[in-house]
């Protein structure tokens, strides 16, 4: 039996013991453990490496250690508590990957560990548009509110599977394999490429956008494409790619006409232009009452003789202002806007500078022996075939007369020197002259025989006397009449305007619009613009069959080597991309052809070429 000094001293040497185990214990514990922790790409992918944020957080201690680590290489996590903990890695926002699981692991004190935690790449789902169809861009119109198709910058966005913020999505282009494609080459090079925004972020939502500018080139195509690698084009990049965006232009245009007319239809006329990628739109129809046109009418047999006396309207050079006036500014952004005014015959009387036109001199002889009351003269002018010419009473241009300048003069026989000698001499007048309806051809004027006295300071010298022929007088007449140029199928005039005639059917109406739209659009020039890589026309023509500057493919060739002077195919408004000098073409196949024939209802593929590659934001681009 122990005393209660033996009990109280092992007591003591048991706290002694007790206090010795406790400090022992706690001594083990406070070895620190490591963590090595190697973050590595759940793809398997292998390349650049890039930066990782890594959190290892204590769960129970709620003991926190943060450091970089570059993907791929280990990263040593020292002096922690031995304890259960979570690493996790957030990579940097540039790398195109995302942290996938909390990896928990436990360590004990003086433990080293290794451990792993992946990362795995952004999934980008879409690039939008993507309805699985082609989007038309109008490329020449001015961007407009809530008009996603109008003008040549588009925005498009790459989406992202999880909403992650700030990560970069690398962007480029798909152009058509067919862009720019002109006989075998590519016209206007530089213009086939989109200018792109090369690299955008997400937003909160997962969401990249970018903005791209298409050129102007109709009928281009490209797709945007994303990836979340630089090289976008590259197979591995696995791009998304967007709707197919197609470049158009487009335009509207106004029809004016008289009441009652019809109007065939226009389908044909958008049908044509959409083959050159213009989009045509009618915006508006103004009907007009000849009530309020009164001087534009005469009687149909004065345009066309023997037709009757209906009346008919014409529209030219010498009135197109009254008729601009009946056209409608567009709209909501609506331009370029044409003007077409429709009228049943297409003479013009009045030149650029104002003045109107006058057929050369033609002379005529009143004598005894036929001794006619009346003469008619086939007149001519100066720069136009015959064909071209038309005289009218009262003449088109308002505020002229019939008789632009006309004389008469009287011989008389003189026995004595057996020879005819100037008698008298004086003016003709309009009251002298007439048209008549039942004249062959719209240049024919009559001509009666003068009636009146002669001028004053006449070379008899005497009192004025009346012109007479008898067997002993005569009297010649020169006169040149006030005159138009045409008829014509249609005319375009600066800066929207044009004239097209009624009475075609539908494929001869559309093509003539067309035609006149296509000169609105300063088709077809007489130089290309090496500079967009867009060469010389080689079928442009003047004169030689229609007025202005056309395209002669597919057309025969009549040359005339009696005009004296020749044109001269190098000199402007007498140009010719053949070479050839004066005569007429016939027959061709485009609708810049300059005479209308049933064989042209297309742009051919130079003029085509044209329109497809210019801007056409305006009219006389």
């Amino acid at each position: 039996m122990s005393s209660g000094n033996q009990l109280a001293a092992a007591d003591k040497g048991a706290k002694s013991k007790d206090s010795g185990a406790e400090t022992g214990s706690a001594s083990a514990q406070c070895k620190k453990a490591t963590l090595v922790v190697t973050v590595v790409r759940k793809d398997g992918a292998k390349g650049k490496t890039f930066s990782n944020d890594v959190l290892v957080e204590g769960v129970f201690s709620h003991s926190v250690d943060k450091g970089a680590a570059q993907v791929d290489k280990p990263k040593d996590f020292g002096s922690l508590e031995p304890t259960m903990y979570q690493v996790s890695a957030r990579p940097h926002k540039d790398s195109g990957y995302a942290f996938d699981k909390l990896v928990t692991v436990t360590v004990g004190g003086g433990e080293k560990k290794e451990v792993q935690v992946k990362v795995i790449p952004h999934e980008l789902v879409s690039v939008r548009p993507n309805t699985g169809k082609s989007i038309r861009q109008y490329v020449n119109l001015q961007k407009k509110e809530g008009a996603l198709d109008w003008g040549n910058e588009v925005e498009v966005t790459a989406h992202l599977k999880d909403k992650v913020a700030g990560v970069s999505v690398y962007w480029d282009l798909e152009p058509g394999k067919e862009n720019g494609k002109y006989e075998a080459k590519v016209i206007n090079g530089k213009d086939h490429r989109s200018k792109i925004t090369t690299k955008s972020r997400t937003d909160a939502e997962g969401v990249a956008r970018a903005t791209l500018t298409l050129g102007r080139f109709g009928g281009n195509t490209f797709r945007a494409m994303a990836a979340l690698s630089e090289h976008v084009d590259h197979p591995s990049a696995a791009a998304k790619k967007s709707d197919e965006f197609v470049v158009w232009r487009k335009h509207w245009y106004q029809i004016s006409y008289p009441a009652g007319a019809a109007l065939p239809s226009r389908s044909k006329l958008k049908a044509s232009f959409d083959k050159v990628f213009l989009a045509s739109e009618e915006s508006t129809k103004v009907r007009f009452k000849k009530a309020d046109h009164k001087d534009a009418y005469r009687p149909s047999w004065q345009f066309d003789p023997k037709s009757g006396n209906d009346d008919k309207l014409c529209v030219g050079t010498h009135n197109i202002k009254e008729f601009a006036k009946l056209y409608r500014a567009p709209g909501g952004g609506r331009e370029p806007k044409s003007h077409i005014i429709l009228c049943n015959w297409q003479f013009d009387a009045e030149k650029s500078n104002g003045s109107g036109y006058a057929t050369k001199w033609s002379t005529a002889r009143f004598q005894n022996s036929s001794n006619p009351e009346e003469i008619q003269l086939t007149t001519r002018m100066s720069g136009f075939s015959k064909g071209l010419v038309g005289i009218f009473d009262p003449p088109l241009k308002s505020g002229t007369k019939l008789v632009v300048a006309g004389t008469w003069k009287q011989y008389a026989w003189d026995a004595t020197a057996s020879t005819w000698k100037l008698a008298h001499e004086g003016l003709l007048e309009s009251k002298d002259c007439r048209i008549d309806s039942g004249r062959g051809f719209n240049r024919q004027v009559i001509v009666k025989r003068p009636s009146g006295n002669c001028k004053p300071g006449c070379v008899c010298g005497g009192a004025s006397k009346a012109a007479k022929v008898d067997g002993t007088n005569y009297i010649d007449v020169k006169v040149r009449f006030s005159a138009a140029h045409g008829t014509y199928l249609g005319w375009a005039d600066d800066p929207f305007h044009s004239v097209v005639i009624l009475g075609m059917n539908a494929a001869e109406l559309n093509d003539v619009i067309n035609h006149e739209i296509g000169h609105l659009f300063s088709q077809t020039p007489t130089k290309g613009i090496p500079g967009e890589g867009i060469p010389d026309h080689p079928h442009m023509y003047q004169r030689r069959g229609g007025s202005g500057t056309h395209c002669s493919i597919g057309a025969n060739w009549i040359a005339d080597a009696a005009e004296s002077p020749q044109l001269d195919p190098t000199k402007e408004h007498e140009l010719d991309a053949h070479g050839r000098g004066s005569g007429r073409y016939s027959g061709g196949t485009c609708i810049m052809f300059g005479i209308g024939n049933a064989g042209k209802r297309e742009f051919c593929v130079h003029c085509a070429l044209q329109l497809k590659a210019r801007d056409l934001s305006t009219f006389k681009s």
